[in-house]
């Protein structure tokens, strides 16, 4: 992960998404205890953080069939 500007703004790298993508078998709690989501700088809230993790597993669940 490489952090831009002063406003927190990191890229992540290939690794990084596949870090994260391999531990989506976790629990909401376990990703968010390892990785900080955020929108546009702003770190999201513990409840849409968790609505986005599943929104990523129903989309690859969907993708599989």
């Amino acid at each position: 992960m490489k952090r831009i500007g002063k406003r927190g703004i990191f890229i992540l790298s290939n690794k990084d998404i596949q870090t994260f993508v391999k531990r989506l078998a976790f629990s909401d709690d376990h990703l968010l205890e390892e990785f900080t989501l955020t929108l546009d700088g702003r770190e999201l809230s513990h409840e849409d953080a968790r609505k986005f993790i599943a929104f990523i597993r129903a989309e690859r669940s969907s993708n599989r069939t």
